[in-house]
């Protein structure tokens, strides 16, 4: 049986913040220290980020956002 993954809030507003600023998944994972595949997951709801790198990829999308 296929698991069925429901987009976690908080990965569907860090997608939704990512896309606004126009950038791809795996610039922002690198610039956080992790992969594309993990923010990938993140965004899907299939895993919940570590409140560290919460912090991080919010940072670093809000930084882009003033920019």
């Amino acid at each position: 049986m296929q698991e069925v993954v429901t987009p976690d809030p908080i990965g569907l507003r860090l997608k939704l913040a990512r896309v606004r600023t126009g950038r791809r998944q795996w610039e922002v994972a690198q610039k956080c220290g992790v992969s594309g595949t993990v923010l990938s997951r993140i965004e899907a709801g299939v895993i919940e980020p570590k409140p560290e790198l919460l912090e991080r990829l919010w940072a670093e999308l809000s930084s882009e956002a003033v920019a």
